[in-house]
């Protein structure tokens, strides 16, 4: 998955540091 944090692109899964 990529990066971002809190809520970059995905909703429900969230897989980012």
């Amino acid at each position: 998955a990529g990066g971002g944090g809190s809520s970059s692109g995905a909703d429900h899964i969230i897989l980012n540091p």
